[in-house]
């Protein structure tokens, strides 16, 4: 009989197999936070224009997806539990061409709102979400940002 070795992914998030929680995944690029101690801000677009500061004390596991011709600049992978993911509030800098780069930033949607079709982020590695559907990847566009063709890393 073989035993096969439990995964490293499922040793790392290491979770009760008897109540497995519900986890959901960000990924985007790791950057600097306005409080560095407790947030880390994940940038969700390689324009470094949409973020989210994740409270570090919420962040389960951590991975990185190298670059690759389909990741030229790699990726940041976060688990947290999906409760608190919903919680975040995304972030958005929009300047017009001509304005100054003092720019307020204004929020791009209510807290929570990208994530809360029930598993999104699971979506099956290759299987692109149906048209019109919110993909969890938090810019509410179906197109599942790219992890169809990412995940997982090779």
């Amino acid at each position: 009989m073989v035993d096969p070795q439990v995964n490293e992914l499922v040793q790392a998030l290491g979770f009760d197999p008897k109540e497995p929680p519900e986890l959901t995944l960000l990924n985007g690029f790791f950057g600097p936070s306005v409080d560095e101690k407790a947030n880390i801000r994940l940038y969700r677009s390689v324009l470094m224009n949409v973020w989210q500061d994740i409270p570090r004390d919420q962040i389960i596991h951590i991975d990185k997806i190298e670059r690759s011709p389909e990741t030229p600049f790699g990726e940041d992978v976060v688990w947290m539990l999906r409760r608190d993911a919903r919680a975040l509030d995304p972030q958005m800098v929009v300047r017009p061409a001509d304005e100054s780069p003092q720019q307020p930033v204004a929020p791009l949607q209510q807290p929570g709102a990208a994530l809360q079709q029930p598993g999104a982020a699971l979506q099956q590695p290759g299987a692109a979400p149906a048209a019109g559907t919110d993909d969890g990847d938090g810019f509410g566009d179906g197109d599942y940002n790219g992890w169809h063709r990412m995940w997982p890393p090779k």
